[in-house]
């Protein structure tokens, strides 16, 4: 739900074919798929595929038009599956990909306000510890920035925000005592102006910082319709804000440059259903979303003793969905090699919410449905997915253990005592806490809407790498 933005990126590939590496198929589009443990590609009706995947992990997409790409990442806790279904119009490259060290390293310390603390994408809260609490961050080693805020979890708002840069993190490392008071500057307050929200509903907005080494923090979750950004003097050059709202079930988020506080939320989605049988399914008549560019489903299974470890997703755009003439959208299990294993039907417990998004490279807007449950053992906080979850859940596809944690639970987890996210790169888990890996060895892609061909793939926007905050 709520994610921080690049500025988009255009990346003019050569015409020239003998340049690309796709034969039989027009056009080539560039994505991060890592060391999936199952991939396959459709390229319009055709057979299914095996995808070619460098010693990077980027991966080779040839298709002649419309395609879809289904990838599954497992390991011993679950699995997670995503189905993207695109156009190549409505398609984007990724500028690159970096397969997840087989190390880790720790950084801790102690914070003397309750708050959070984040470094190499990873961020750990707490409010209910006696003071000062201990931190302990895992993440790959290399050059983090570390950043402290007394804004979450759940922060009342008016907090500090501290961030000690470019620190070189190749073993276990204590932080020196972090205290926000003394070293910390004071967060610029924003009144937000909304439109479109439902009497009654909690809005809540969150700030995520991408900073100059490429990790992800969150820095800021309120109530109230205000938000708490960091002041620009802080920033340095490059780096970015993405500012989010959402309600239980709308949304809408944007790149802060300084002056965004204007959100209008998309109104409560209608005429579009999610059923439980045979297979989670999301179904319309007529969409009555104008300019909406894709439909989202999330379906989320486990056990009483790991909800939320088994994930299937499916991210279709509106040209693919016109061009097959779909009311209807559910998991594309169909291709050979897809074990029965990873199938979430009606058979297995499950809950499942389903939106419709309009997305640009610098803004978004989403309204949902659901979710729904089918015999599921715990209500887990599931909400319908904002577009920031599918880029947070994606983001570092590459790593079955990090796409594996990265579950955007904070609705049930903020008034927990003790929650960990991961914004970036690809953490490990702790023993009690789950985070999204999710940051930026690649940037999730967003959907280019310019429908200029140019012979081989071309467009690339770099664009928004967002953070999850999850609780086991």
């Amino acid at each position: 739900m709520r994610e921080a933005l690049l500025f988009p990126l255009v990346v003019l590939a050569s015409c020239s074919q003998s340049e690309s590496p796709c034969k039989g198929a027009s056009h080539l589009v560039k994505r991060c798929l890592g060391a999936p443990t199952f991939a396959a590609l459709q390229d319009g009706d055709g057979p299914w595929q095996t995808p070619k995947t460098d010693s990077t992990g980027m991966t080779d997409v040839c298709v002649t038009d419309d395609y879809e790409l289904v990838s599954v990442y497992e390991n011993t806790q679950g699995f997670y599956a995503r189905e993207e279904a695109s156009t190549w119009d409505e398609a984007i490259s990724d500028t690159r990909c970096t397969l997840p060290s087989n190390t880790t390293v720790t950084l801790s310390g102690q914070m003397a306000q309750h708050g959070s603390a984040c470094a190499g994408g990873v961020c750990v809260g707490m409010f209910a510890a006696a003071l000062p609490w201990t931190f302990t961050l895992t993440m790959e080693p290399g050059v983090h920035d570390f950043v402290a805020t007394t804004d979450i979890p759940m922060g009342a708002g008016g907090g500090n925000v501290l961030i000690r840069r470019g620190q070189s993190i190749t073993s276990d490392k204590q932080e020196a005592l972090v205290d926000t008071d003394a070293d910390g500057t004071h967060f610029d307050s924003v009144t937000l102006q909304v439109q479109g929200a439902i009497a009654g509903e909690t809005l809540t907005s969150t700030v995520d910082l991408i900073t100059t080494s490429g990790d992800i923090a969150i820095v800021s979750i309120l109530q109230n319709e205000t938000a708490d950004l960091v002041p620009g003097t802080l920033l340095k050059k490059g780096e970015q804000q993405w500012l989010e709202l959402d309600g239980a079930a709308h949304g809408a988020g944007t790149t802060f440059t300084g002056s965004e506080s204007s959100f209008t939320l998309l109104p409560p989605l209608t005429g579009v259903t999610l059923a439980p049988s045979p297979a989670p399914t999301v179904s319309w008549t007529t969409i009555p979303v104008e300019g909406y560019t894709d439909v989202l489903l999330d379906v989320t299974s486990g056990s009483k003793t790991c909800i939320g470890c088994t994930n299937e997703v499916v991210d279709a755009t509106k040209g693919w969905l016109d061009a097959r003439g779909l009311l209807t959208l559910s998991f594309d299990t169909s291709a050979p090699g897809f074990l029965s294993r990873w199938i979430i039907d009606s058979s297995t417990p499950f809950e499942a919410g389903a939106s419709v998004a309009i997305q640009s490279p610098t803004s978004d807007a989403w309204t949902g449905v659901g979710p729904i449950s089918n015999n599921f053992p715990v209500t887990s906080g599931l909400v319908p997915p904002s577009p920031r979850r599918f880029a947070a859940m994606t983001r570092d596809r590459h790593s079955a253990e990090s796409v594996l944690l990265s579950r955007d639970l904070l609705t049930s987890s903020r008034d927990r005592p003790n929650a960990q996210a991961s914004a970036g790169r690809n953490a490990a888990p702790s023993a009690s806490a789950r985070g999204a890996g999710r940051r930026p060895a690649r940037e999730p892609r967003r959907r280019s809407r310019s429908r200029r061909r140019v012979c081989v793939g071309v467009r690339d926007r770099a664009s928004r790498a967002r953070s999850a905050l999850a609780s086991r």
